[in-house]
This record gives structure tokens, C-alpha cells and sequence, in this order.
């Protein structure tokens, strides 16, 4: 009995051949222009190394916490003047440091989060649209700032001061302390002393007791202005897109002082003018 052929029954249906039906050459208006022909190479012999892109490169292993790194050491080198002198030393007759697991280097006072920061940075940040969150450019900016990676540091200085929603004033001037940016510090003085609800009990623990007198100070003749120098009080735009960040940033509300006249009081308070020597001393 003959059974009707199935559609997907190939087994009558002879197989077309690539060779025997070629594809129609194109009309001479579709053609690519034809090309010069490439130089031939030159022989191995007389080629040079690239100056620049001729990676004399090795793995390291690095221990971090209670994990193991093995990365390049070539981004570490262009990064992070620490570690460029830190290869440049010249090896012992038995130095195998950071050439197997046993023999890893140690990174010590370094978080995991901080070092993996700094490799999501180097491997992926070209690739990534979504860079680093908060938490991670504080890792970053704390490592560049150790290790000295200079460039590194200025960007994870730029992408914490820009990011929205805005940085708690608390955290910057803890921060600034920390990592040497000291340009952060009048304007979280001032910010603190505009907002709305005074210092809590945990933010003066982070500050301290010489910063938050002083801060107290601050907000006190803020507050001692005449109520007629002030502007009238129109609420700001509510902040909306970027991430926020518990701990990290604030959407505190600001009373309406006069900036300038804030930053006068905070420049007095915190950096008062030295006492001039009197004559004839």
C-alpha cells in the first residue's frame, strides 16, 4: 500500500546540491568596489615590539580575606602606584610569592568588597551601563585611596559626590575624614546645618565630639538670624530616580536660610580667622 508522502518525509525528495545550483552573481551596481591588494607581511625577523600594546604580562594570586584572586598584574601595574613599585622590585633567587595558591600574596586591612570593586572597575567597567552602586564606589574610593590609584580615586570622588539621590551630609563629612577629600567638607557643614531636624545621637558618634560641638554651634547662629533675612519658604522638587541607599542618602528636608550667608557662619565657626600678632611683638 502506498502511503501519501508527509511533509516532513524527506526521504522521496532528492536534497538540492549547493554546488549544482549556485546563487545568481550579483548585478555590477551591487558589486563591493574592489579592494587594493594588502602588502605582504614582512618576515618575523624584522618585526618590533609595540612600544605601548606588547604586554609582557603574568597572573598573581593575591589573598584577600579568606579568598584567592588571580588576576593580571598589568591593570594593577597601570592603576595603583603601590602595586607598579611593588612588581618593579626586583625577585629573590627563590621568590615564587603569588605564583601558586600556597604562596599568595596577603592584602591585608582589604575587604573582599573592596578588591572586588577594584576588578569589576578594571575587567568589566567599560561594558558595564550600570558601573558601580553606591556601596561599591565607597569600596573603591577606600582601596584607590590606600593603594594610591589616582584615577581610580577621582572617579569614585565624582561618582559618589554626583549620585542621586544625594549623599547624607553625615556620611561625606565621615568620608572626607577618612580619604583626605577635604573640599566635601563646608558644604556637608552647611547642608547639616539647613536641615530641618537636629544631629541624632548615632550621627554624633560618627562625627565626633570636636565636629559635632561645632556643628551644633553652627546651626544655633544659623538659627539666630533674623527671621526677615530669610526667603520665603517654597518646598523643594521631590526627588525621584536613582537608587537609595539606607544609611547611605537622605532626602532630609532644608529650612529656608540664605546659603550665603550659612557658609559666612560656617567658615567662622569651623575655620576662624587666626588672631592677628600684636604690634611690636
Amino acid at each position: 500500500m502506498s502511503r501519501s508522502p508527509s511533509p516532513f518525509d524527506f526521504s522521496t525528495s532528492p536534497i538540492p546540491s549547493r554546488v549544482s545550483s549556485p546563487a545568481p552573481s550579483p548585478s555590477p551596481s551591487l558589486r563591493s568596489p574592489s579592494l587594493p591588494p594588502l602588502p605582504p607581511l614582512p618576515p618575523t625577523s624584522s618585526a618590533k615590539r609595540h612600544p605601548e600594546y606588547y604586554l609582557d604580562d603574568e597572573l598573581v594570586i593575591f589573598r584577600v580575606e579568606d579568598k584567592l584572586f588571580r588576576v593580571n598584574r598589568y591593570f594593577l601595574i597601570r592603576e595603583s602606584e603601590f602595586f607598579r613599585t611593588m612588581f618593579e622590585l626586583p625577585p629573590g633567587a627563590a621568590d615564587v610569592e603569588g605564583t601558586h595558591d600556597a604562596a599568595a600574596i596577603p592584602l591585608l586591612q582589604v575587604t573582599c568588597s573592596e578588591f572586588e570593586a577594584l576588578l569589576h572597575f578594571v575587567y568589566k567597567g567599560m561594558h558595564d551601563d550600570n558601573q558601580l552602586n553606591l556601596p561599591q564606589w565607597i569600596d573603591l574610593l577606600s582601596f584607590s585611596t590606600r593603594f594610591i590609584c589616582d584615577r581610580i580615586r577621582e572617579r569614585a570622588i565624582r561618582e559618589i559626590d554626583g549620585h542621586y539621590p544625594r549623599v547624607d551630609p553625615v556620611v561625606k563629612i565621615v568620608l572626607a575624614t577618612m580619604y583626605s577629600i577635604p573640599q566635601w567638607l563646608a558644604p556637608s557643614y552647611e547642608a547639616i546645618c539647613q536641615r530641618a531636624n537636629p544631629l541624632e545621637v548615632d550621627e554624633a558618634i560618627k562625627l565626633g565630639t570636636e565636629t559635632t560641638t561645632l556643628l551644633a554651634r553652627a546651626r544655633e547662629a544659623v538659627r539666630q538670624e533674623p527671621i526677615e533675612s530669610r526667603p520665603a519658604l517654597t518646598p523643594p522638587p521631590p526627588e525621584s530616580g536613582g537608587v537609595a541607599w539606607p544609611g547611605l542618602t537622605t532626602t532630609d528636608s532644608y529650612e529656608p536660610y540664605r546659603s550665603p550667608r550659612v557658609a559666612e557662619i560656617v567658615r567662622e565657626v569651623f575655620w576662624p580667622p587666626s588672631p592677628e600678632a600684636p604690634l611690636g611683638a
